[in-house]
């Protein structure tokens, strides 16, 4: 979804945040998606739907605008942050190993240990904010590296880049959890990781009125994977609307619910910090 011929090639974050997606205007000039309410869709329409567990139009909406700001060709949305970690976590198999940030989201750590360990699949933590420990990625060659930064809820700050060198060179996928600091100040795949993961549900919507998750990625083998695992996810839901917070309030809480905090808990923070002030 990087291309969209009615945008800009060098359109700004808050024009991508606003226009891309809006596919129904060619078809009814409504300025406003409708919501889809219907469960289930007539076979050979020309879309493609066909039961909305599985896709709608405001799927498809949502999906094309946080491509675009993730700066991804896919993005799939689920029914929450949680239950996006969850479709790339379920994607593994038994006797795969997760070598995975020490600080992470509560919810994320219980869904290693309370689930993950269930089914076989091995959970190692590590400080990775420290290069020294960049040698158990080699050593492991985990199926999946899992990332958070800033982490939640420390804000510490991992070199995605660095990471993602290290851990290709082995094979190993690299998952970042963008929650926090956002599309806005942060696209993991241009730092090299695989997937980006969002909980919708905070900084993306903003407003603490809607629930939602999504993975975005370049990798085509991937993105199937997060198909099929949408499929079976509880994830029917209007269309959220990123631009309305990440373009206009969030740069204006940045200093102090993002960049204050990150320069005091991590050493390495102030160099980030600067970086994505507005």
């Amino acid at each position: 979804m990087k291309d969209d011929p009615t945008i800009p090639a060098d359109a700004r974050f808050e024009t991508r945040a606003i226009h891309v997606g809006q596919d129904w205007r060619s078809e009814t000039g409504a300025v406003i998606p409708p919501i889809y309410m219907t469960s289930t869709f007539e076979t050979g329409n020309p879309g493609g739907f066909d039961y909305t567990r599985s896709g709608n139009p405001n799927f498809r909406n949502l999906q094309a605008t946080l491509a675009s700001l993730e700066n991804a060709k896919h993005a799939t949305i689920f029914a929450s942050g949680i239950s996006s970690i969850s479709a790339i976590m379920f994607s593994l198999k038994a006797g795969d190993t997760i070598l995975s940030e020490q600080q992470i989201y509560g919810a994320t750590y219980r869904l290693f240990e309370r689930v993950l360990r269930r089914f076989d699949i091995k959970i190692k933590y590590a400080d990775l904010t420290n290069p020294a420990n960049y040698a158990l990625i080699k050593d492991l060659k985990p199926a999946l590296v899992w990332l958070e930064s800033p982490t939640n809820p420390l804000l510490k700050i991992l070199d995605i880049k660095a990471i993602s060198d290290v851990a290709h060179k082995v094979g190993s996928i690299v998952a970042v959890d963008n929650t926090f600091a956002s599309s806005l100040l942060q696209q993991p795949l241009d730092l090299g990781a695989d997937l980006s993961q969002l909980s919708t549900t905070k900084y993306t919507n903003g407003h603490s009125d809607c629930l939602g998750g999504a993975v975005c990625t370049n990798n085509d083998e991937w993105q199937e994977k997060m198909i099929f695992a949408q499929k079976p996810s509880v994830c029917s839901r209007a269309r959220l609307m990123p631009g309305s917070f990440h373009a206009v309030r969030r740069p204006k809480r940045c200093e102090s619910s993002v960049i204050a905090p990150m320069r005091s808990n991590s050493p390495n923070a102030s160099k980030a910090a600067k970086a994505s002030k507005p």
